[in-house]
């Protein structure tokens, strides 16, 4: 009686086939991710500063990059990587001009830096507002003072830092939102201290406009 042929495997080679197969599976599973998120900052402060405002002309230019250009937060847990982009121009707007209607009586949004196309007679200076760079702890802003010639009167360095652990979205958002409140905050409170802006507060009609500036940054 013929016996029915039989096709037998090795038990060695199913047992590595079903380890590979398995570990595929777990590799795409447990293996690293990288997520993009892209989030819209809250309104950073909604009051207005207390402080007593200054009776000079500052003509506003906004950076085009702020408008343009994703700013993003690169936030790695083990393996895994977040990131968070956002423009920040809208949100920076929003706060800055709150700041410079506090602190100054007449400011006005001009197109660029100094020396200016159109207008600008009128003006005792022009202050530009740039977002320099972001990190996962921290926003820097450049707030630079120049006279009407182009010549840099003080550039100030405006660190706002995210303060808090980001594990989410809403950690992001509350982490770029108080960014941006203390770094306006920190500028607000430090105007004034420079000997170059005191000196160029003094103005035309001051009996020492005369009296040469402090020495530099110019």
């Amino acid at each position: 009686m013929e016996r029915p042929l039989l096709l037998a495997t090795h038990p060695s080679i199913s047992l590595r086939r079903a380890l590979g197969l398995l570990l595929v599976l777990l590799a795409g599973c447990t293996g690293p991710s990288e997520t993009d998120h892209h989030i819209v900052p809250e309104v950073a402060y909604e009051g207005t500063p207390l402080v007593e405002p200054l009776d000079v002309r500052v003509g506003i230019h906004y950076d085009d990059a702020l408008f343009q250009e994703q700013a993003s937060i690169h936030v790695r847990q083990g393996e895994d990587l977040d990131r968070y982009h956002f423009i920040a121009g809208p949100r920076t707007v929003e706060l800055f001009e709150r700041v410079f209607a506090a602190l100054f009586r007449h400011p006005s949004r001009v197109a660029g830096r100094p020396p200016l196309a159109d207008g600008g007679e009128d003006l005792d200076g022009v202050l530009e507002v740039r977002l320099e760079s972001v990190s996962s702890s921290v926003m820097d802003y450049r707030l630079t003072l120049f006279e009407l010639t182009g010549r840099q009167i003080y550039q100030w360095r405006a660190n706002g830092r995210l303060a808090r652990e980001i594990d989410d979205v809403e950690d992001a958002l509350g982490g770029v939102r108080t960014a941006m409140r203390d770094a306006a905050a920190i500028f607000l409170v430090g105007f004034r201290e420079p000997p170059q802006v005191q000196w160029w507060l003094l103005g035309s009609d001051s009996e020492f406009a005369d009296a040469p500036p402090p020495a530099g940054p110019f």
